[in-house]
């Protein structure tokens, strides 16, 4: 009999598969990339519905398959509608909040193409968290609500360092301060805070250049 795994992980994209089930990809902390099925998911009577929504974070028990793993349970830790809602701010914030869902959109688009297969990668699912944690602390209060520009760069910081975690990005000396080894205003490693918004803003056309030139030379 197989043992439960359980792992805090981000959903990356979902497929409906047979009758009432769907297939799930999602990027675990200490699996990796997996394919899971939640059987009868899509039923009005399945509660594990509510907790897995594409591009929420969650802790999952999966158990290994033959060919596929088989999710037994889910707790969300940050919905999407969290992020997004528009119900829940005056009405003023509602792009900013699809800005946000948006962000993560294209930040699972980018997991799917330079994911492959059961290889764990911490420090990337802890840059994932980061974005997560930031975007959460500045939904806690209107007067700090996150700009359009600082949500560009935060999206640059954190693709810089997916892909820099992944190889695919040097400690260039012009992108070194806004990776989490050299990110003094850093309290862990991987922390994304205002002030390093701020620093990045300006900076954005080189950070992207060095993320532009990662993706082409590498041919993701």
């Amino acid at each position: 009999m197989h043992s439960i795994v359980t792992t805090p992980g981000f959903i990356i994209d979902s497929r409906a598969h047979a009758e009432a089930d769907k297939v799930y990809y999602i990027f675990t902390r200490d699996l990796g990339l997996v394919r899971a099925v939640a059987q009868g998911i899509r039923l009005e009577k399945s509660k594990l519905r509510y907790h897995m929504e594409n591009y929420s974070f969650g802790t999952f028990s999966l158990v290994r398959g033959k060919e596929i793993w088989r999710l037994t349970s889910a707790q969300e830790l940050t919905s999407s509608q969290e992020l997004t809602s528009a119900q829940k701010v005056e009405n003023n914030y509602a792009d900013k909040f699809a800005g946000k869902r948006d962000l993560f959109a294209r930040l699972a688009l980018l997991l799917r193409r330079v994911l492959h297969g059961e290889e764990p990668n911490r420090d990337l699912f802890e840059h994932l968290i980061a974005c997560a944690e930031f975007l959460n602390r500045t939904n806690s209060t209107y007067q700090n609500q996150i700009t359009e520009s600082g949500l560009q760069s935060l999206e640059s910081i954190t693709v810089l360092r997916i892909l820099h975690s992944l190889g695919y990005v040097g400690n260039d000396l012009e992108v070194r301060e806004f990776l989490p080894a050299s990110t003094a205003v850093s309290v862990t490693p991987s922390e994304i805070t205002p002030a390093l918004l701020d620093k990045a803003t300006p900076q954005r056309i080189i950070i992207n250049k060095h993320i532009n030139k990662a993706i082409q030379e590498s041919h993701l």
